[in-house]
């Protein structure tokens, strides 16, 4: 099992749009500001609270089951070591969610971590969930956690 380091986009560059960097050291203070947009968080760094430049990070939660999603993060996916999963917890979004990662070329197999196993909509999901599982909720919270590895990239079963 690999374990990895913090990695994001560094929107400071004109880098490829998949290239990600290690944080590196920072001078502080820094004041952050969260902007919340129709197409995620956006996170701006300020050494002075006056100039905030563009986003250092951004967060966008679209994955869902959606196909055309997945299209548009493909290349983000295949090179992801760790996903979180949390969805809407009804089990059949979760589940075409694992549908749609099998269209994905990972280049390593990532870790998966699962939110809210122990809610009762989605015991069935996790219990029939074929990728080898551990479930972690004494170190996660009370709605229960798991983690899980991808086995095979596109071909999973």
């Amino acid at each position: 099992m690999r374990w990895g380091c913090s990695l994001w986009r560094d929107k400071t560059s004109d880098q490829d749009d998949s290239q990600v960097k290690a944080p590196g050291s920072v001078t502080l203070p820094v004041l952050l500001r969260l902007v919340h947009t129709g197409e995620g968080i956006h996170v701006f760094a300020s050494k002075d609270g006056v100039q905030w430049g563009e986003p250092r990070m951004s967060h966008e939660a679209s994955f869902g089951a959606d196909p055309e999603a997945v299209d548009k993060h493909r290349d983000l996916l295949a090179a992801a070591e760790l996903i979180f999963m949390d969805g809407p917890h009804d089990g059949a979004t979760e589940t075409a969610m694992m549908q749609q990662l099998q269209t994905v070329a990972f280049a390593s197999p990532p870790l998966l971590v699962f939110d809210d196993i122990k809610l009762p909509a989605l015991l069935k999901f996790w219990r029939d969930l074929p990728l080898a599982r551990l479930d972690i909720t004494s170190f996660g919270q009370w709605g229960g956690t798991g983690l899980a590895e991808w086995a095979g990239g596109s071909e999973q079963a």
